[in-house]
């Protein structure tokens, strides 16, 4: 009798709990197609995104260019110098480097993009798109080791160009540079206003771009690129964590029927017997043999060149960087620029195949919504509802702070190194290769020299500054004799180490600074250096309007931008193939 009603119980216990599972599966069922629309919901007011985003995301990164300032200064007892402003002091540690080139090449656009052509043509989509911007990333090193090692002094990949080739193909690359920035920064603000407006309520794009100018030059301003890599750091913590939650919801939960897609297994079954674009192998959308993907992959070679090896921004990151920390940093950064891309839009991708059953139009988003990139927003509102959409914002947005806020720094290194430093206003007007920058005159016989492959004045002026020639320069094959030089006056200037009246400018100013607990600039009063000291710090003044206005022009041009509607995939290919066509003609006529 026991033993019976052990069994009634046991068999109701377990009634009961098959009761519950097919409710939790109804629930689950009825959640899915309430969302399952084939649009990407709202889940943010205007005012919600602003305060998130300005007063969270943005606080925390001028908060840490307040610090980095704060110790910089403090601590290690540095002051405000141009040079450090654009490479944080050349030293650099490889994570730093890596953390911030993977991030900084990360953009919005690239997750998007990663996601939308896996649901065209399968997990070969998201491979060959990764693949064909890494390759680029590989090369990179092997031309900015030679960067780093031939011109030490240069800050720009341009003034290399002006001292190897002359002020007229300097100006035409600075075109090429300008041009290569503001179709980066074209590509930022399309992808970034397509996810604003699918993912935050009725939000206007002034708003959208005040938030984008905002975040791109708010900790850049402070900090300088220095606070770019610790920003850049934080930054893709929260990638990682964001990235790994979603893969885990999606895949990875204990209990099978909290799953919003199913299984591993029941999405697989799915997509194999979903037919797959013509050109993939078996029509399948688990290959990667797949003769669309491949000519995206060439293309985006290409179009990656154009952005690497164009782009200041890349450049600056490898500049602040010493040589072996330079090429571990970008080595280190392929891994984790590959990571992300291909996890994140093969998993969108597939599951948005299983989830639409290859077209089923109560799930499935339109083509136009596919080429916005909006894949990856939709499967996370659809699986996770508001919390998704909110993780995928902010995890978009620390991408676009990290490549927006380089992009900043390398058009304001360009407008102050190679226009204003080298047309616009220069210490010497007329100075010529191979003497003084300070006093115009010959150098000493063992400087006695002339470059014709690095950047003449950070050449010079280390060359005062030490009071020698480096052995990186003096081992250079491309330097040749003056002609016509031995009738000149030499240069008598002395070194700034071994001048006394720079020695008490730099007494008064750590007196002062002591006293008044903060950095005070002292007006330099050694006749030999101080006018030069006192340009470098116009400089300074200039720079800090050329970030300022580079910034608000954010604003204006943006606007014009969105205005016209012009295509994310239109502006990226258009702008990038002109760019290298251009680009690689004037090296065919150099050469002719």
């Amino acid at each position: 009798m026991k033993r019976k009603e052990e069994e009634e119980e046991k068999e109701k216990s377990e009634e009961m709990m098959m009761r519950r599972r097919r409710e939790r599966k109804s629930r689950s069922k009825r959640r899915k197609r309430r969302r399952g629309r084939g649009e990407v919901r709202t889940v943010l007011e205007p005012y919600e995104a602003a305060l998130i985003l300005l007063l969270g995301f943005g606080g925390m990164s001028v908060g840490l260019a307040l610090l980095y300032n704060f110790i910089r200064q403090r601590v290690f007892g540095e002051g405000d110098d141009l040079d450090r402003t654009f490479d944080a002091g050349g030293n650099v540690s490889f994570s730093l480097t890596a953390v911030t080139v993977a991030v900084q090449l990360l953009w919005p656009a690239d997750l998007l993009q990663s996601s939308s052509v896996a649901s065209k043509y399968g997990i070969a989509g998201g491979f060959w798109y990764s693949t064909a911007v890494v390759v680029n990333i590989i090369l990179f090193p092997l031309l900015s080791i030679t960067f780093k090692t031939r011109a030490p002094g240069a800050k720009t990949y341009l003034q290399v160009i002006k001292a190897r080739f002359g002020p007229p193909a300097h100006i035409v690359y600075c075109l090429f540079a300008l041009l290569t920035n503001v179709v980066i920064l074209s590509v930022l603000i399309i992808a970034g206003h397509a996810l604003f407006k699918g993912l935050v309520k009725d939000i206007s794009d002034e708003l959208i771009l005040l938030i984008f100018a905002t975040l791109f030059g708010s900790y850049s301003f402070v900090g300088g690129l220095g606070s770019t890599f610790y920003v850049s750091y934080a930054n893709a913590v929260i990638t990682f964590i964001i990235m790994s939650y979603y893969i885990i919801k999606l895949f990875y939960l204990p209990d099978e029927e909290d799953l919003p897609f199913g299984t591993l297994d029941d999405i697989y079954h799915k997509v194999v017997t979903l037919i797959g674009p013509k050109d993939n192998e078996d029509r399948s959308y688990l290959t990667f043999w797949s003769g669309d993907s491949m000519i995206w992959a060439v293309q985006g070679v290409f179009i990656a060149a154009s952005v690497t090896f164009c782009d200041q921004a890349s450049w600056q990151s490898r500049i602040a960087a010493k040589p072996m920390q330079g090429v571990l940093g970008f080595f280190f950064a392929t891994f984790l620029w590959f990571a992300i891309p291909a996890t994140l839009g093969t998993t969108s991708g597939i599951v948005y195949l299983a989830y639409s059953q290859g077209g089923n139009l109560s799930t499935a988003l339109t083509e136009d919504d596919i080429n916005k990139g909006l894949v990856t927003p939709y499967i996370a509102i659809t699986a996770l509802g508001r919390g998704g959409g909110v993780m995928v914002l902010i995890m978009f947005t620390m991408l676009m702070m990290a490549t927006g806020s380089g992009e900043v720094m390398g058009v304001s290194s360009i407008i102050v190194y190679d226009i204003y430093q080298s047309y616009v206003k220069p210490f010497r007007r007329n100075a010529v290769t191979g003497h003084c920058l300070l006093c115009g005159k010959r150098g000493k016989s063992e400087i006695d020299l002339k470059p014709s492959s690095v950047s003449e004045m950070n050449d010079i002026v280390e060359v005062v500054s030490n009071g020698r020639i480096s052995p990186s320069i003096r081992s250079r094959r491309s330097w040749r004799p003056e002609p016509n030089g031995a009738n000149q006056p030499l240069c008598e200037c002395i070194p700034v180490s071994e001048c006394l009246d720079c020695q008490n400018d730099f007494e008064r100013m750590i007196e002062k600074q002591t006293s008044n607990d903060q950095y005070i600039y002292v007006v330099p009063k050694c006749s030999q250096h101080g006018q030069y000291r006192l340009y470098q710090a116009e400089l300074v003044r200039v720079k800090s309007w050329v970030l300022l206005w580079v910034t608000i022009g954010l604003v204006p041009g943006g606007l014009l931008l969105v205005r016209t509607g012009i295509d994310l995939n239109w502006i990226f290919m258009t702008g990038m193939i002109a760019n290298g066509c251009l680009r690689h003609s004037k090296i065919c006529d150099g050469n002719q």
